[in-house]
């Protein structure tokens, strides 16, 4: 049941990634303006909740990796977060949180 950490994980990395290709050169701009109070406009904004979203995937991932037991409340958050994202956004990223939301609740522990 491991795979789901893992999973989370790379998601997460490959998040981060496409975050930092995408937006690198608002995260140059607000590295040169010293990070604080860097971010103004909209689209810092949309690159901030990006970048911040695939670090918080990567939390999530790391610490479904070190749970012995997964519990299904985390796969019905996970599958409530994932068809929420679908469904206001379908092309995007958040289809890849259906693996494992079903994954927790098909194998996960009951509370």
């Amino acid at each position: 049941m491991n795979w789901v950490g893992f999973w989370m994980v790379g998601v997460a990395g490959l998040h981060t990634m496409l975050g930092v290709y995408l937006y690198g050169g608002t995260l140059a701009g607000w590295l040169q303006g010293g990070l604080f109070n860097t971010v103004q406009s909209e689209s810092d904004r949309v690159a901030l909740w990006f970048l911040t979203g695939g670090l918080m995937m990567f939390t999530i991932g790391l610490c479904l990796l070190n749970m012995p037991t997964k519990p299904r409340a985390i796969g019905f958050v996970l599958l409530v977060i994932a068809l929420t994202g679908i469904c206001l956004l379908p092309k995007s990223g958040f289809w890849f949180l259906l693996p494992p939301a079903i994954g927790i609740i098909l194998k996960g522990q009951s509370a």
